[in-house]
């Protein structure tokens, strides 16, 4: 298909509106992380066969990206996080627009349904793409922001067993970068203020501690 297009009278807009579509149908194709990967890999190694295609086939890769990336689920891109690093180091991805894709996603992913699992997934899709070392990491900034507002949310109802998992399968998976650290540090005062609540909150069973709070207290006590 090289050969082809770098042979084809581009200058004709007949020929170029036909390979405009051509790849448009490629694009279109495209489905998940993976087909992703395929297109952008078949792409860029048409770039440089003709100057004029430069720009159609970077609009055609950058369709497709935002397609899929804006509708990925918080499995998808834990799994394909290497994938999705690749597709943004290649020759033709604007980072800064597929960044806005991605934020949609994982925005997306906080939506409703929000809970200590979804929490869990969210902190290990981030972990992921920290290790892809993406310019100008997407995740940064509003996204963090954003998912220390949905954890305060959600904290402010938990028991002591969700605070407790919070601490346990959360905080731990978040990336050490400056505002992960700053979103991790709110919600362990987030989770110390809970704690402190449900230790002082009276007790359903007439007085008597529960048994989450009485295995609280032997736990902070070092019984356990």
């Amino acid at each position: 298909l090289g050969t082809a297009l770098g042979l084809a009278p581009l200058q004709e807009p007949s020929v170029l509106s036909a390979v405009k579509d051509l790849l448009d149908t490629c694009a279109r194709r495209a489905t998940g992380l993976e087909g992703l990967l395929v297109l952008a890999r078949g792409l860029s190694s048409l770039r440089g066969e003709a100057a004029v295609l430069d720009a159609v086939i970077d609009r055609a890769l950058m369709e497709a990206a935002h397609r899929v990336v804006s509708c990925l689920s918080l499995r998808q891109l834990q799994l394909g996080a290497p994938a999705l690093g690749e597709v943004w180091n290649r020759p033709g991805v604007d980072g800064e627009l597929l960044s806005v894709s991605l934020r949609e996603a994982l925005a997306a992913s906080l939506d409703a349904g929000f809970d200590v699992g979804v929490a869990a997934t969210f902190a290990g899709v981030v972990e992921a793409l920290a290790a892809q070392r993406l310019p100008g990491d997407p995740t940064e900034g509003y996204v963090a922001c954003l998912f220390a507002a949905r954890m305060a949310s959600l904290l402010s109802s938990a028991g002591l067993v969700e605070v407790d998992r919070v601490e346990a399968e959360v905080l731990p998976r978040l990336p050490r970068t400056e505002a992960w650290v700053e979103a991790s540090a709110t919600i362990q005062r987030d989770i110390d203020r809970q704690t402190r609540a449900l230790r002082r909150a009276p007790s359903p069973t007439g007085g008597q501690p529960t048994a989450g709070q009485r295995w609280s207290r032997r736990r902070d006590s070092g019984r356990l």
